[in-house]
């Protein structure tokens, strides 16, 4: 079953249930809200300053102030998000779901990893893969 979170503008965002009792996959769904909410600040706090995010076949980007600029961008028109599981496991976890984007349906994976296994280390990058239906 998936919880949800209704946010601003209406937007919502579903995820599996019990993400409460791991501590990465609670992050990991708040990384998103703070992404469709346009909180570049939230992003911050979570992400290495020298993070890189891959998007495969399409962007390179480094810098957490130019991920967070281009995450917001990049998820602006995005008016849902299911993300159906959430993995974790030492210093990587990976996401995957769909998001509905100005009518169109596209599927996502991305997959983390963290400057180390503890519960507070950084996001240093991250490699997505998207394919729109």
């Amino acid at each position: 079953m998936l919880d949800e979170i209704v946010l601003r503008d209406g937007k919502v965002l579903h995820f599996p249930q019990g993400c409460n009792n791991a501590p990465r996959k609670e992050l990991l769904v708040q990384f998103y809200a703070n992404i469709l909410e346009s909180r570049s600040s939230n992003l911050s706090q979570v992400v290495s300053p020298a993070i890189t995010w891959k998007e495969i076949h399409n962007t390179y980007v480094e810098g957490a102030e130019n991920i967070n600029l281009w995450l917001i961008e990049r998820h602006k028109d995005i008016e849902e998000m299911n993300i159906e599981s959430i993995i974790t496991h030492g210093k990587e976890a990976a996401v995957k779901g769909t998001y509905i984007s100005n009518n169109e349906l596209t599927y996502f994976c991305d997959v983390f990893e963290f400057k180390s296994a503890g519960k507070q280390a950084p996001i240093i990058e991250v490699t997505s893969f998207r394919m729109n239906e």
